[in-house]
């Protein structure tokens, strides 16, 4: 009759103990160690140093046009803060017309009134050929400097017809992007106004 008690005590005590042993064996397992950090590579070093760049610039105002051109479209890939005064130099004094339509073309794919700028200098250099008048029109329009609108309608009276026609389409060309551009400033109007009742609404709901 006594032997169940003495049964019982013992299954507890053994539950009690092995229960025990586990808690202390996860008590003293190691923490697994902490992830690799795995630094990123540095970044490569510069194709040129400053004197490579001085050699680039120098090669700006080489004797063979296509040198020159290949030099300049050179800096501005490298992203060099002398890329855009050697752009504005080759612009106003390069003596091939082909190089300096490539400048006007390159000159195209910038912004910055700064730009805008240096293109309406030229666009009213009368020693230009229409080819150059045109083609500084077309940039102009691809710029978006509306601050040239003047300018471009000066253009209206040029002699030749194709710098006519080039400044009605760059007219056209600006006007579609400040429409482009009062469309999104409206719209953002409405969004903002709209965040404002939202939160004006869930205030009142509180």
């Amino acid at each position: 009759m006594e032997v169940w008690p003495v049964m019982r005590n013992i299954l507890f005590i053994l539950v009690f103990l092995v229960s025990g042993f586990f808690i202390v064996k996860k008590m003293f397992v190691k923490p697994p160690p902490p992830p690799t950090i795995v630094e990123p590579p540095p970044p490569p070093p510069p194709v040129l140093n400053a004197q490579d760049e001085a050699k680039i610039l120098a090669s700006c105002r080489d004797i063979n046009g296509d040198v020159r051109w290949e030099a300049v479209r050179l800096l501005d890939g490298l992203s060099s803060p002398q890329a855009l005064p050697m752009l504005f130099e080759r612009l106003h004094k390069d003596e091939e017309v082909t190089v300096r339509l490539k400048v006007i073309q390159l000159l195209a794919t910038k912004k910055g009134h700064d730009v805008a700028k240096n293109l309406v200098i030229a666009l009213k250099d009368q020693a230009n050929p229409p080819e150059i008048r045109k083609e500084v029109l077309d940039a102009l329009g691809k710029v978006g400097d509306f601050t040239v609108g003047p300018d471009v309608t000066d253009c209206l009276k040029d002699t030749d017809e194709t710098v006519r026609l080039q400044a009605i389409q760059t007219i056209n060309e600006l006007n579609n992007q400040r429409e482009i551009q009062v469309r999104q400033l409206e719209e953002d109007r409405i969004r903002a106004e709209e965040a404002r009742k939202a939160a004006e609404g869930k205030k009142k709901g509180l």
